[in-house]
C-alpha cells in the first residue's frame, strides 16, 4: 500500500467516526425460548413439525437493526468510485439522521 494511501485511508477513519450512526436492516439468528415463539404465534410448531415446547430454547432467524460500519462502507466507495462518491455517502447519512431526527421531534411534539 503506498503512503497516499494510507494518508487517505487514516483521513477516510476519522471522517467515519463523526458520521451520526447509521442502522441498516439484516437478518441475524437469535435463541428464544419457546413461550416468546408461542405468544406471536399459539399453532406454531418447529422445523420437523413439532409442536413448540415453552420451556426449550430454538434457534430462529429475524430481521433485525443493526449498526452499519461506516469506515469498511466509505472505504469500499472511495476505493471503487473515488472520493465523490464518498462525499455523496456522508450528505445521504447526514440528510438521513436530520430527517429522522426532525421526524422523531414532531412525535414528540404529538404526545
Amino acid at each position: 500500500m503506498n503512503k497516499q494511501l494510507k494518508e487517505d485511508l487514516r483521513d477516510l477513519r476519522a471522517l467515519a467516526s463523526q458520521l451520526p450512526p447509521t442502522f441498516t436492516e439484516a437478518k441475524v439468528r437469535r435463541s428464544v425460548f419457546g413461550h416468546q415463539i408461542l405468544a406471536q404465534d399459539p399453532h406454531y410448531r418447529d422445523a420437523s413439525g413439532k409442536p413448540i415446547n415453552p420451556k426449550k430454547m430454538y434457534s430462529v432467524v429475524i430481521a433485525d437493526q443493526v449498526l452499519v460500519n461506516d469506515y469498511r462502507r466509505v472505504k469500499k466507495i472511495y476505493l471503487t468510485h473515488g472520493l465523490q462518491a464518498v462525499k455523496n455517502y456522508v450528505n445521504e447519512v447526514i440528510a438521513l439522521n436530520n430527517k429522522k431526527e426532525s421526524i422523531g421531534g414532531l412525535q414528540l411534539m404529538s404526545e
